[in-house]
């Protein structure tokens, strides 16, 4: 298997943490909260995430085992995703109203807080679950992972703190924070069990 192999699974994991956090939670507080509760769908996005996660270490643990031919390529995994993504973010963004604009128009700083801070935990995930040696350590394996995933929820919190109440832009910190925590629990015992199998 290519020795660069747990960086593309590391950059991978990222690519879900962050993409599912930002069009279920950041866009989906400011157009689908008349429908469903932010905390309601945190928890939803936590598990959609955790899915793909979880399909594409299956494909990197059958390549470590013993390099076997996957049911689906990790392209194939990759274009469903990025597909499925682009069709709920249209049609979240199909649903908003003049009133959802002027309401992210008033929360930008939020939004680029929880950005940066989705980004930085997506990275410490990636870290910690990406599969064969660790690359980057301080003290134990993966262990500079849980340092990214501490900075990026300070940085969510952060944004939620601001002193000033920015609408629902504010109100998307809590349920990112939620999300973070459902998936990393979530990805953790899969990863245990992962590695029983192992």
């Amino acid at each position: 298997m290519d020795a660069d192999a747990p960086v593309l699974e590391a950059l991978l994991i990222t690519f879900t943490v962050v993409t599912v956090g930002f069009v279920f939670i950041i866009v989906g507080t400011f157009t689908v909260r008349r429908f469903i509760s932010p905390l309601k769908l945190s928890v939803l996005a936590a598990f959609w995430a955790w899915g793909f996660i979880a399909v594409k270490r299956l494909h990197f643990w059958g390549l470590r085992s013993n390099g076997r031919d996957q049911m689906f390529s990790l392209m194939e995994i990759h274009a469903y995703e990025i597909s499925s993504s682009v069709m709920l973010l249209l049609l979240m963004l199909f649903h908003t109203r003049p009133s959802d604009l002027e309401a992210l128009s008033r929360s930008v700083d939020s939004v680029k807080l929880f950005l940066v801070g989705l980004s930085i935990t997506g990275n410490g995930m990636g870290l910690i679950f990406a599969g064969g040696r660790p690359v980057m350590s301080v003290f134990f394996p993966g262990d500079l992972g849980v340092f990214f995933v501490a900075i990026g929820l300070s940085v969510v919190i952060g944004g939620y703190r601001l002193p000033y109440k920015a609408g629902p832009g504010h109100m998307a910190g809590r349920p990112l924070v939620v999300y973070i925590l459902v998936l990393l629990t979530a990805t953790y015992l899969y990863h245990s069990r992962l590695g029983e199998v192992i």
